[in-house]
């Protein structure tokens, strides 16, 4: 069942070498690792109030934080969960309790809310910005175990909707917890192929299809071959421009945090002439 995830030919995009030297020039932004995605599990819980704070001081030197497993709901407001210097921006499990999506995004970066995408159907979640100056759409996914096809395909059909009206320069960045434990990745002579076990439902082969169909078609590729949870690759990150991104690394979180593993690493983009701006290198 191993298929290779970067056997289809991607539109050309000239692309513009960078270096450390002319990365972000925004005061205490890291340049080896600005952003970083999470099952946070619960933002906001009764046994951890404090937990805003270790995410301010997570995000202390980053532009990005990504977070599924937010827990939040309409009697939590925005105000709540503000972190300094940061927007958040969140999608809400409907019906029922835990799920959720939160992200967090520096003030320097320009999202307009009114144009993203916000979907839950009481089991899956859904939340799609975009940045405008890095011309960066964010998907986050999260999709609980045990999950139905029926009830993970509406899901995917609003990332396709949304992604049929975006220009193929376009950078895209699709990361979440997807929770296939019987999906597994590695590297094998630097591309990264995928392997379906046998032990997993037909259920889950039809839903694991169908997202790998959704990635193919928009020539988007898996970056994480490393467990994010236990011995498992629950947490996936996928994109159609490689080369924006550097220094990935799954690392242990703090267990103040979450049972799964950090995935951090950096948006490669180029300061504007004043130094005020941030610029993609994807074109």
């Amino acid at each position: 069942n191993a298929t290779n995830a970067n056997n289809h030919e991607q539109p050309t995009i000239p692309t513009t070498p960078l270096g450390t030297s002319s990365l972000i020039n925004i005061p205490n932004i890291s340049v080896e690792s600005n952003f970083c995605y999470l099952n946070s599990q619960g933002i906001i819980t009764e046994h951890n109030k404090f937990k805003i704070e270790y995410l301010s001081e997570l995000l202390q030197d980053k532009l990005l934080l990504v977070g599924t497993e937010s827990h939040l709901n309409s009697n939590i407001l925005d105000d709540e969960i503000q972190i300094d210097n940061f927007n958040s921006h969140r999608t809400d499990r409907q019906s029922r309790t835990h799920g959720g999506i939160v992200i967090y995004t520096h003030n320097s970066l320009i999202i307009d809310d009114s144009k993203s995408v916000k979907f839950s159907n009481s089991v899956c979640e859904l939340l799609i910005i975009k940045e405008e100056t890095l011309n960066l759409h964010i998907i986050c996914v999260y999709r609980p175990p045990d999950t139905r096809s029926e009830e993970f395909q509406p899901c995917l059909n609003k990332i396709k909707t949304y992604l049929d009206l975006v220009p193929s320069t376009d950078n895209v960045l699709m990361i979440g917890d997807f929770n296939f434990r019987h999906l597994t990745w590695y590297e094998v002579e630097n591309t990264i192929i995928h392997n379906l076990e046998s032990g997993s439902k037909r259920d889950t082969q039809k839903q694991v299809n169908a997202m790998l169909e959704l990635t193919d078609n928009f020539f988007m590729n898996q970056l994480i071959t490393e467990p994010t949870r236990g011995n498992n690759i629950l947490d996936l990150m996928f994109t159609n421009n490689e080369d924006m991104f550097s220094n990935i690394k799954v690392t242990k979180s703090s267990k103040k945090l979450s049972d799964h593993n950090l995935i951090s690493g950096a948006i490669n983009c180029e300061r504007s002439e004043d130094g005020t701006r941030l610029n993609s290198s994807h074109w």
